[in-house]
């Protein structure tokens, strides 16, 4: 997705950016840390690049850090409504974490403002790869994005019969509404010597 496409973005739709911190290492050691996730809605008129600016600032806590976007853009006010719901619903529950709720709220699929497909393609083959994009246009979808992530690559399309990848030859899951890799970092301890 270019920044045109992107600040063509109708005004009651965002994308949300998702940052996890892992517990394990890349070579699956465990690290002794806890899981951490900062969520951040993407607003129309902004550009991806920014908001994921902004996000990186928030995982300040050493880590393996993993940063995703929504593949589908979230509709606010169908959002906005379902969490006023639930706070009313919920009162004692909510009141001291109303932005937390809302972010929740948003991802939930039933708030999903565009019908896009993700496939995860955990391989290196090119090859394959393409095969599978051709199965993708066979079935008259069209390929929208295609993303390298830590195992393969993100591919986002429109939908489509899925049962058409179902074979395990073509080592892709097909979700219907996911997280889509941008980037990974690793932030290290700073040591501070002691004063005094």
């Amino acid at each position: 997705m270019n920044k045109e496409q992107f600040k063509e973005s109708k005004a009651n739709e965002a994308y949300v950016l998702v940052a996890l911190r892992r517990v394990t290492a890349s070579k699956g050691e465990n690290t002794g840390l806890t899981n951490l996730c900062h969520r951040s809605v993407v607003r129309p008129g902004e550009t991806l690049e920014d908001a994921a600016a902004q996000v990186k600032k928030m995982c300040f806590e050493e880590g393996n850090w993993r940063l995703y976007r929504s593949v589908n853009k979230r509709d606010l006010k169908k959002a906005m409504d379902k969490t006023q719901v639930q706070m009313i619903m919920n009162p004692e529950q909510t009141m001291d974490r109303v932005s937390s709720v809302w972010k929740s709220v948003l991802m939930k699929s039933e708030c999903k403002a565009e019908k896009k497909f993700l496939l995860d393609f955990d391989s290196e083959d090119e090859t394959l790869l393409e095969e599978v994009k051709a199965v993708v246009v066979e079935a008259g979808a069209e390929v929208l994005e295609q993303v390298k992530s830590p195992n393969g690559y993100g591919i986002v399309t429109t939908g489509f019969d899925v049962r058409l990848l179902k074979d395990e030859h073509y080592n892709c899951e097909v979700k219907r509404d996911a997280l889509l890799f941008m980037e990974q970092w690793v932030n290290y301890l700073t040591h501070h010597r002691p004063i005094g």
